[in-house]
C-alpha cells in the first residue's frame, strides 16, 4: 500500500492549495470550505470515520464516489498539474492541454484510499491534451474499475483499444469507457462510443454482476450504433442515448436512442441497473410524444417539462416508461432502484402540483424532490418536495436498504427544512443538502 508523499505521508484534515477536493459526506464545490482552515474551524462532527483533503496546487474536484465490500473508498473526478499520483499507476504525468475555464488544465482522475482514510493504494491521472475530467465510475468482477468519460482528440494509446466495441471517434465529441484493472497500473480495454455529431460530457456507467457494463449520454449525433434498441433514431435536437457493452469491452450488446421530439438531456447518476441486469434512465424531458407503456404511472407531459422515467429489459427492449411531474418545470437527476425493483428519483420541480404521497413540503423556485415508482413504472409508491424560498435541486440518490431514500442535491434558501442535522445554518451561497425520507 502506497502512503502520499505529497502532501505529507498520510491523508490529513490540514490546509492545503485552495481547490483541493474535501472527501466527507459530499465534495467541496467552487466556493471552498468555509473558515480558515477550511473544514469550518472546528472538528468533525460525531460519527465521522474520516474527512481529508486529497488535491495538489491547483483546482480539484471530486466527482464520483464508491466503495467496496472491503471498505475501500474509490474516488474520480478533474485534477490539474500537481496532483498526488503514486508511483506505478497507470498515469504519472498530467496530460491536460485545454484551459478549462475557470479550473485551468484538467485531467481525470482515479484514487482508491484505504478504508481508514490513512493511506492511499492508488492515485492516476486519466488524460491527454484534451479536457477528460471523469464524471463516474463503477466497481465490477475482480474489484476492476469502469470509468466514463469523453474524448474529441482520439490520442489514447491504441493498444487500449484493440479488439473493442469502437476502436476511434467516429465524429466530435465521443463518450470514452474504460476498464482499469485493481491495481489502478493499467487499462484493461477502452472503447468510444457515438456517432458524426457530438456526443455528451456528462455520462453515468453501471456495472452488472457479468461485467457488463451500462452507459447513459445525450447525443446530437442521428447515426449513433443501435443494435437491438427499441428506437433505433434521434427524434429532437438531442436525444439520450442507452448502451450496453460485454464485459470485455468487445460487443455493444444492445444501444438506443431515448427521447421524443423535444429535447431529452442527461447528466450524471440518471442510471441504475437492477439485480436482473434492467437498467432505468430518469431524465428530464420537453418532448410530448415520448411512447409511454400500457399503465404507466403518468402517460403525458403534464408540464413544459417532466421527469421521463423508462426501464430497458436485458435485451435492450422497452418494458416501461412513465411521465413524473406536475404543471410546472421538473427533471430528474438521479435514479436507484432497491432489491425489490421499486425505482427511487430525484430532481428539481418548480411545481406546485408535483405527485406527492407526503402531504406539505415545498418552497419557491426550484425544489427539491424525492419519489419512487414501482418497478412496473404504474404506481407512485413515495413522492416528496422539499425546498426553502432560494433555488434547491436533488443531484443524486440512493435507497438505503430499510425502505427509505437519501438524496443529496443544493440549496441557495437560508430557510431550508432541516431536522437532525449536522449544520443548520447556510454558511455560503449555495450549500449541499442531504435529505432522507422513510417510505
Amino acid at each position: 500500500m502506497t502512503r502520499l508523499a505529497d502532501p505529507g505521508p498520510r491523508l490529513a484534515p490540514r490546509r492545503l492549495a485552495c481547490g483541493a477536493a474535501l472527501l466527507a459526506a459530499l465534495a467541496c464545490g467552487d466556493g471552498g470550505a468555509p473558515g480558515e482552515d477550511g473544514g469550518g474551524g472546528g472538528e468533525p462532527p460525531p460519527g465521522t470515520s474520516f474527512a481529508s483533503y486529497l488535491g495538489g496546487i491547483a483546482d480539484e474536484m471530486v466527482r464520483d464516489v464508491a466503495v467496496d465490500a472491503q471498505g475501500f473508498v474509490y474516488v474520480a473526478g478533474r485534477a490539474g498539474a500537481g496532483f498526488p499520483v503514486t508511483a506505478g499507476a497507470l498515469q504519472t504525468a498530467f496530460g491536460g492541454g485545454v484551459d478549462n475555464a475557470p479550473y485551468g488544465t484538467q485531467d481525470g482522475f482515479l484514487c482508491k484510499l484505504a478504508p481508514d482514510g490513512r493511506s492511499v493504494v492508488f492515485c492516476t491521472y486519466f488524460g491527454n491534451a484534451d479536457n477528460v475530467p471523469i464524471r463516474d465510475l463503477a466497481l465490477g468482477p475482480g474489484g476492476d474499475i469502469w470509468i466514463v468519460t469523453s474524448d474529441d482528440l482520439g490520442d489514447f494509446p491504441s493498444t487500449w483499444f484493440a479488439n473493442t466495441a469502437q476502436p476511434t471517434i467516429r465524429g466530435g465529441r465521443d463518450a470514452l469507457v474504460a476498464r482499469i484493472s485493481a491495481d489502478g497500473s493499467r487499462v484493461v480495454w477502452a472503447t468510444y462510443l457515438g456517432g458524426s455529431a457530438d456526443e455528451g460530457n456528462t455520462n453515468t456507467i453501471r456495472v452488472d454482476r457479468q461485467g457488463n457494463a451500462y452507459v447513459a449520454m445525450f447525443t446530437h449525433s442521428p447515426d449513433a450504433p443501435t443494435p437491438n434498441g427499441f428506437d433505433g433514431s434521434l427524434s429532437g435536437p438531442s436525444d439520450t442515448y442507452v448502451a450496453k457493452l460485454s464485459a470485455d469491452g468487445s460487443t455493444l450488446l444492445y444501444a438506443t436512442y431515448v427521447g421524443g421530439s423535444g429535447g431529452e438531456d442527461t447528466e450524471t447518476h440518471q442510471l441504475a441497473v437492477d439485480s436482473s441486469g434492467n437498467a432505468f434512465v430518469a431524465i428530464p424531458s420537453t418532448s410530448t410524444d415520448f411512447p409511454t407503456t400500457a399503465g404507466a404511472y403518468q402517460r403525458t407531459l403534464r408540464g413544459p417539462s417532466d421527469a421521463l422515467v423508462v426501464k430497458i429489459g436485458t435485451a435492450g427492449q422497452l418494458l416501461a416508461a412513465t411521465y413524473l411531474g406536475g404543471s410546472g418545470a421538473d427533471g430528474a437527476e438521479g435514479v436507484a432502484v432497491d432489491a425489490q425493483g421499486n425505482v427511487y428519483l430525484s430532481g428539481f420541480t418548480r411545481s406546485a402540483d408535483f405527485p406527492g404521497t407526503i402531504a406539505g413540503g415545498g418552497g419557491s423556485g426550484d425544489d427539491v424532490y424525492l419519489a419512487a415508482l414501482s418497478p412496473s413504472l404504474d404506481a407512485l409508491v413515495l413522492g416528496a418536495r422539499v425546498g426553502g424560498s432560494g433555488d434547491d435541486r436533488g443531484r443524486s440518490v440512493i435507497a438505503d436498504g430499510r425502505g427509505g431514500v437519501v438524496a443529496v442535491g443544493q440549496t441557495t434558501s437560508p430557510n431550508f427544512p432541516v431536522r437532525n442535522a449536522l449544520r443548520s445554518a447556510l454558511a455560503g451561497p449555495d450549500d449541499g443538502v442531504v435529505v432522507r425520507l422513510q417510505r
